[in-house]
């Protein structure tokens, strides 16, 4: 049963006494916004750990590590070797792969190092000009697959983005990364995940077994 005590906000129910809050009309709407709001932002970290998810399992594989060694070239077609020539300059990147056709984006300095890098020294004599003497794209789980110059294009301006394109059977079951077209404020979310090879051939060595790196080669570049 339930009695009125005289007082607004209290009741007796059966032998225990409780008091109950009255709420105005403004103070539940917002404590509804409120309740909108938490649910909305526990959604949107949901879908965030979905997302990062996604990139580890599946859109990783379609991520590669690009492994270049760039020299001199002379004007005969063959790169500088010798105690006077310039060290070869050996490097690391990150390519994406962004179409089914075997399209790969990267960074402009990736596939022209020597833009941002005084490894190698501008050649004062006419006819010689750096140049990659071996560039080669990895992705997880397989063969290390070569890419030869006429592949790779950058663009007219120093914006620092390139392309290079891939046989379209080596890039066969691995997955396309999706491309936003239009305005960046179009998108949902503007937070970012990095993903790629940043410290390059010593971390996967750090974190390779002891066993497999007693089997790498070292890789030695052949003037032809």
């Amino acid at each position: 049963f339930q009695a009125e005590d005289g007082i607004r906000n209290h009741c007796v129910t059966g032998v225990q006494t409780c008091a109950l809050p009255i709420f105005e009309s403004a103070e539940v709407d917002r404590l509804r916004r409120e309740l909108e709001q938490h649910t909305q932002e526990l959604q949107r970290i949901h879908a965030a750990d979905a997302v990062l998810h996604d990139v580890q399992t599946k859109w990783s594989l379609g991520i590669c590590l690009i492994h270049g060694i760039a020299g001199i070239r002379g004007p005969d077609g063959k790169f500088l070797q010798g105690e006077a020539a310039p060290e070869p300059l050996e490097y690391t990147g990150t390519g994406f792969l962004v179409s089914a056709d075997g399209v790969v984006a990267t960074n402009r300095h990736v596939v022209a190092p020597w833009e941002v890098s005084e490894a190698l020294p501008t050649m004062p004599v006419s006819g010689f000009q750096p140049a990659l003497m071996h560039f080669t794209a990895t992705f997880p789980g397989r063969a290390p697959i070569d890419v030869p110059t006429n592949a790779i294009h950058m663009r007219g301006d120093a914006i620092d983005v390139a392309v290079f394109t891939l046989p379209k059977q080596a890039v066969e079951g691995l997955p396309v990364l999706p491309l936003h077209e239009g305005p960046m404020e179009d998108l949902p979310d503007q937070r970012a995940i990095v993903a790629g090879y940043p410290t390059g051939l010593r971390a996967l060595l750090a974190k390779a077994p002891p066993e497999q790196i007693g089997r790498a080669h070292v890789w030695t570049p052949v003037t032809q």
